[in-house]
């Protein structure tokens, strides 16, 4: 199986969502800082900073000495599927139909795959 490729805005906002997300959300961090630490052009990562600003993952402070971006919630709060979705849209995953006569897959044999989805995630959740 290949590797899944995200887009190039996607892996930047991932990466500044992260990198505000360990730091003290009382002191706001430039654009500059951020586009410097991970060798990102200022331009293009302000207009994903943008995008998150609008989708409400990070606020912006007043300008002056102390502007900058902070995350607008706690990082335990926001996923990686929050960024995702802010900049690319809602995430649709390929499903196909059981009870399709192409799938080739009888009801019985979907249910258990659903069990088996169900016992996987309780198990993670145990761990």
């Amino acid at each position: 199986m290949g590797l899944m490729q995200i887009p190039r805005r996607v892996d930047y906002g991932l990466r500044a969502v992260i990198y505000l997300s360990v730091r003290d959300p009382r002191k706001c961090c430039p654009i500059t800082e951020i586009a410097k630490q991970y060798g990102v052009p200022k331009k293009f990562l302000a207009k994903i900073i943008q995008d998150l600003v609008r989708c409400g993952l990070i606020k912006k402070s007043k300008r002056g000495a102390w502007r900058g971006y902070t995350l607008a919630r706690s990082p335990e709060q926001i996923s990686f599927y929050d960024v995702i979705a802010a900049l690319e849209g809602p995430i649709a995953v390929n499903a196909w139909d059981a009870a399709s006569k192409y799938s080739g897959h009888s009801n019985k044999q979907l249910q258990s795959t659903r069990r088996n989805r169900q016992s996987l995630r309780s198990g993670n959740q145990r761990s």
